[in-house]
């Protein structure tokens, strides 16, 4: 009877879902899982998602599958989802609907919301313009609040919706990434998605510059720009590329490097230089987007302008001097055990009670 009445008194979100897969590698689908994994306890859930997404083991409440299956879309699942919206509020009396992914399911939430009369939470990793800016505005400017990973973002949102209420939130990062004491490789890291905006074009210039003998670069991740970039390193034999890996692999990626190097132009928030961090690396990054609100300038790492010989500069320092490496390591990883995905589900929480009032 107890455990009843706690559930009775917990805030309820119908949570439409375009996917949070166990093994995703992409930053919006990783939120969207850790998230929801650390939400299990603290709120009810109903995961409306469709019936061939895989979901992992702690996400609990997926209780309403939307169609089609596949190919959920801005333009699809405005048909689709309020019907499953509506069903979900019937069966189960949510306080509130939370749209994680705004050109994905945001407009289907903000029409489901005015038609069942509940408040609409938006989530922004970030805006990147581009020909559905305007869908980004319709919305943002029109749901009940939005939250965010970084002070970045939020501005960005602030920008297009003046006078919205939004909240940010930074992302977590898991116990699983942490230091395991061996000695690292003398090894450059990239890991994250292999598209333009992650610049990594840039980082094969930088590495050409570069003078540290016995010295390697990884890219890790996969992409539109994979072949490319494979093609601008074929003469360079200290450049490696890793395309198949899961987050185990990923964690001895991550501990086996001396130094991560992440030059995007556009970030959100930036997941991987914070599991860098996490493992005990120094990050370097650019001072786009979010990233300095990741990396602390001159502690945990450094955030510097897209110059090629600056970069260099850096990459040679860390590699060849272990002791401020060592220092500048465990103060990353220090500093990164302050992000975890239970704040992150507890500030969510706090923004969606407010809105819900107490339903």
């Amino acid at each position: 009877m107890a455990k009843r009445k706690r559930e009775d008194h917990q805030l309820r979100i119908c949570n439409p879902s375009c996917g949070l897969a166990p093994d995703s590698s992409s930053g919006g689908e990783v939120h969207e899982r850790e998230l929801l994994k650390a939400l299990s306890p603290l709120a009810d859930v109903h995961l409306l998602i469709s019936p061939r997404k895989r979901v992992p083991t702690q996400v609990r409440s997926v209780r309403e599958p939307l169609w089609p299956p596949r190919g959920l879309r801005w333009w699809v699942t405005p048909w689709t989802v309020p019907l499953a919206i509506a069903r979900c509020v019937r069966a189960h009396r949510p306080g509130i609907i939370r749209a994680h992914s705004i050109r994905g399911m945001g407009l289907a939430c903000l029409i489901a919301g005015r038609r069942v009369s509940l408040p609409v939470l938006a989530h922004v990793h970030h805006l990147d313009g581009g020909r559905l800016a305007w869908l980004d505005r319709f919305i943002l400017q029109r749901v009940d609040a939005v939250t965010t990973d970084s002070e970045f973002s939020a501005g960005q949102v602030r920008r297009i919706a003046p006078g919205q209420h939004v909240i940010s939130i930074p992302c977590g990062v898991g116990p699983e990434f942490c230091p395991d004491g061996q000695a690292p490789h003398p090894l450059v890291l990239f890991l994250g998605g292999l598209k333009p905006r992650k610049n990594v074009e840039f980082l094969l210039r930088v590495w050409r510059r570069v003078r540290v003998p016995g010295a390697q670069l990884v890219i890790a991740g996969n992409g539109p720009e994979f072949p490319r970039l494979q093609a601008m390193a074929t003469d360079m034999p200290t450049v490696g590329f890793r395309t198949d890996f899961d987050d185990r692999v990923k964690v001895a990626l991550y501990q086996r490097a001396m130094v991560f190097a992440f030059p995007s132009l556009l970030e959100g928030f930036g997941m991987p230089p914070l599991e860098a961090q996490a493992c005990g690396v120094p990050a370097i990054v650019s001072q786009s987007g979010s990233l300095p609100e990741v990396v602390q300038h001159g502690l945990t790492g450094y955030v510097l302008p897209l110059h090629e010989g600056t970069w260099a500069d850096a990459l040679e320092s860390l590699l060849t001097d272990a002791t401020g490496r060592g220092a500048m390591g465990g103060a990353a990883a220090h500093w990164a055990r302050s992000f975890t995905w239970e704040r992150t589900a507890h500030e969510t929480v706090v923004a969606a009670q407010r809105l819900s009032g107490g339903r």
